[in-house]
Order: C-alpha cells, then structure tokens, then sequence
C-alpha cells in the first residue's frame, strides 16, 4: 500500500525535476568541453572517432549518439536537450526503482550533482549514472537476465574513462555470484548461461582497450602522468559538500585540512558500514579505488568526477541489505546493534549533507539562468551579425575557442599556435606548445598569416595588451555577465 500511495508524490516529484532542468538546459550555454564531444561527432567518420579516441581518453559512446544528429546538420543546442531526456530517465528509474525512503529520493534527485552537475552540463557521465542506475534495477536478479544485466555492463565501461572500474567490478560479481549459487558441477552444465554474458561483458572491456590505447605521440602517453594523491581528500570532501569546500570546481586539500579530515573519517566509517556484505563492498571499495587512481596517476579530477563517490555509494546501498541505513528514516525505530547504530549515522550525515548540496544545486541553477556560463554563444552570433562571411578566422587557442566552433558550421579556425586548420582539440603533443605563445608571437604569426591568406579577423580569449592595439582594433568583447572562464575579443586588422 505504502508504495501505491507514494505514487502521485513520485510523479510530482518528477515532473518538478523535469521542468527545473528543462528550464535550466534551455539557458545554459554550453562550454568548451561540451563542444568537443559534439565536434568529433560531427568532423570524423566512425572509425576516425574511434581512432581520436586514444587522444581524447574517453570512450565513444556518448559521440556515438550524438553523431546522427551532428551530421545530419541539426542545430548544436539540441545536444542540451539529448542530454536533459537522459537525465530525467535516470532519475525517473532511481525514484520509481530504488528501495530508499522518499525524503532521500528527494534529497538526493534536487543535490548538485543530480539537479546540476550530472543533469545540465552535457557530458557522458549522465550515460554512466542511467546505466548504473539500470543495472541496481535488476541487479537481484542478474542471474535471471543475464543477456540485459551484461548488455549494460558493457554500456557502463564505454561511457568515460572512470566508470571502466565500476563495470569490471560488476562483471566480477557476476562470474562469482553464478559460480555461489550453481556451483562448480553445475556450472559446468550451464555454461551457455555463463559464457555468453560474459563474452559480452569482455567485449566492453575490449572495446574500451582499444580505444583508449594512447598514441605515442598523446600529449599524456604512458600509464602515469602525476602523482597528485592529495587530491583524494579534496574528492572525498567535495563529493558528500560540494557547496562548503568548492569554489567552484578544484580546491586545494590543504586550504580546509580539518574539513577533509572529518570527511576522511566519515569515508572510512562508510567502509566499516559497507563491509558486512562483502560482494557489495567490493563493488564500491574497488569502483573508488579506480577513480582514486585516475586522480592519483592521469589526471586530479573535478568536481563532475568525485561526484561519482557518491553514486557509487548510493548504488552500493540500493543493491545490499543494508537495513540500519534504510530504517533510519523511519525515525521512531530504535537501532540496537552497532552497524545498525552505525548506518543511522551515515543516513543522518547524508540528510545534511545533501541538504546542502540542494542548496549548492539551487545557487548554481540561479547563477547559470542569470549570468553566462560561457560567452561563446554570444561571439558566434557578433560574428554572424557583422556578415564577415568568407573570412577566416584566426583564432587562438584551440583550447578554448573550441566552444565557438560548433555554432559556426562552415567557418574556418586557423591556430597561430598550431600553424594549422582546426575544428575540435586533438590532444597530441603539439597541443601543450601551442598554448604557450606569448601575445608578440601570436601576433606575428597571425600578421605573416594575414599577408598569405587575407585572414583580418582575430579571435582571443582574453584582451590585446595596449601595444597590441596599435595594429588591431576591437569590435566586440564578450565579457560581461559570464560565470565562467570563458570570456572573448575579437579584433580586426588595421588597414594600412
């Protein structure tokens, strides 16, 4: 009865996220990194995506949906929307399918990372979170529908780089759970069971090997990049309080060293917590190690990362028995023992700190509808309304013109830094160098450019010192009402 009754709450709630993110997406202007995806999608043939893929570090399959509607020429902002329907799948499965109390349902839909983060900012990390959330839906019952539970394994491990972990563990499980309940002898006998979804779950791991195999001349090639450990404590933190210790984005661990301290030891009573059931502590002690070794050796992360501790945690507690948690919202039961004394604890801390991050989730949401998260949208169209149509763009850098480029199918961008044509960032090791020129050489370059080419307009990220105005003049900043560090100028050459 109890859940028939919540019925009309969970649709409510629903369509209120629907229409919060909708609303958002609709205002939000997409960055830098949202455009790569679109712009591979869009530039390369399947398999050259595939083959960019080993530069880029991440897997395909967020481009491979994209892709249709790229090439058929449908108009970028509806990468938004792609995006938004798939966020509200994923959360219409977490509130109708998981087995928690509905104040955490709401808190944990409306938190930043859900309402914001994961839901508004178009990247593949949303695919991860529909397909976890799909597998806890019928992870009691893999073994009943192995063929589906491999299938979005599979999907897990191709989505980014981090949620490979998480996917491998799953197929883990899978092998040792039909091998608990069949056992050996009878495992033998029903190997077509066993064989095929595995022979799928392999083919992701396959599937992401060799995407993700770096060239030898990426700008990051080898295993290890770093050794940046201290960032952990910084993912930690931010993952359960986004909004105390973010400003936004990255923040050094040492800034708030008693914050993530405290942080630090809620983490391990996680652990203590978790491990009563061994299978699902594994699952999230080995999906956080993975991402521990991604922030550690390749790269220390942001916030869009060390979100995914959290789902990682809200995933281990839909699939185990963990009733101290889960009773701990029905607040007039006494907790006897101590791990269920010690799961009213972490429910407890997660009801505040989730709270605060609805409240993050609120300012970022108010701050994205009222100021520009990027000013990237608003160049493209200067650009278009002055019709310089047929000029070419000298733009530097890639880096961070890249954003501008999908509102502008046909234009063309020519790097001083890379001396080359570009569309979208390919990450090898000319790409390092050519950020790192000094406003003399990028005007040099772009002059002895403009001598071949007749190419009078320059597109920059940040404004002409005074002695570089003495050969360009300015028609239009944008800089104004931005929250993000994407601010632009674009300049036209002085006649002589």
């Amino acid at each position: 009865m109890k859940i028939h009754s919540e019925l009309p709450a969970k649709h409510i709630i629903l369509f209120l996220y629907a229409v919060i993110t909708l609303i958002t997406a609709f205002f939000h202007e997409p960055w830098r990194d949202e455009a790569q995806a679109w712009l591979l999608a869009r530039d390369l043939s399947p398999l050259g995506l595939i083959r960019e893929m080993g530069y880029d570090g991440s897997p395909a399959l967020w481009h491979f949906i994209l892709m249709p509607f790229a090439k058929a020429g449908i108009p970028y902002p509806a990468m938004q929307f792609i995006h938004w329907g798939i966020a509200v799948t994923a959360v219409a499965i977490f509130l109708y399918k998981s087995p928690f109390h509905l104040i955490f349902k709401i808190l944990f839909i409306f938190s930043y990372y859900m309402i914001y983060e994961y839901s508004i900012i178009a990247r593949s990390y949303i695919l991860s979170i529909l397909f976890l959330f799909s597998i806890a839906s019928i992870y009691r019952e893999k073994l009943k529908r192995p063929l589906s539970y491999a299938v979005l394994v599979l999907l897990l491990m191709n989505t980014n780089t981090h949620n490979f972990f998480p996917g491998l563990a799953l197929c883990l499980l899978f092998i040792a759970d039909y091998y608990k309940i069949y056992g050996i002898s009878h495992g033998i006998k029903r190997m077509k069971g066993l064989i095929f979804p595995v022979l799928i779950m392999f083919g992701g791991m396959l599937a992401f090997t060799l995407q993700l195999l770096p060239p030898a001349d990426s700008w990051k090639a080898g295993v290890a990049n770093g050794f940046d450990w201290p960032w952990i404590f910084n993912a930690i933190g931010d993952a359960f309080m986004p909004s105390y210790l973010s400003n936004p984005g990255m923040t050094l661990f040492f800034k708030h060293w008693t914050e993530l301290a405290f942080f630090t030891i809620f983490f391990l009573f996680i652990l203590i917590y978790l491990f009563k059931e061994k299978e699902h502590f594994f699952f999230f002690a080995f999906s956080v190690a993975g991402l521990f070794l991604i922030i550690t050796f390749k790269h220390s992360g942001y916030l869009r990362h060390y979100g995914f501790i959290l789902i990682y945690l809200v995933f281990t507690l839909w699939i185990g028995n963990y009733e101290g948690f889960k009773e701990a919202f029905n607040f007039r039961k006494i907790q006897q023992s101590f791990h269920e004394r010690l799961g009213s604890f972490i429910a407890y801390f997660l009801i505040i700190s989730l709270s605060s991050s609805v409240l993050y989730g609120v300012s970022s949401i108010t701050t994205d509808i009222k100021t520009k998260f990027s000013c990237a949208e608003e160049m493209s169209l200067v650009i278009k309304n002055q019709q310089f149509a047929g000029n070419e763009l000298i733009a530097y850098n890639v880096h961070t013109v890249t954003a501008i480029v999908p509102y502008l199918p046909g234009w063309k961008f020519w790097d001083p830094g890379l001396k080359d044509y570009f569309t979208f960032i390919h990450w090898d090791n000319k790409y390092l160098p050519g950020r790192k020129l000094s406003e003399n050489e990028i005007l040099m370059i772009a002059e002895e450019r403009n001598k071949v080419k007749k190419s009078a307009l320059l597109l920059l990220p940040y404004p002409l010192s005074k002695d570089g105005l003495s050969n360009y003049s300015l028609i239009k900043a944008a800089d104004t009402n931005v929250s993000g560090d994407e601010k632009f100028y674009l300049y036209k050459l002085k006649s002589n």
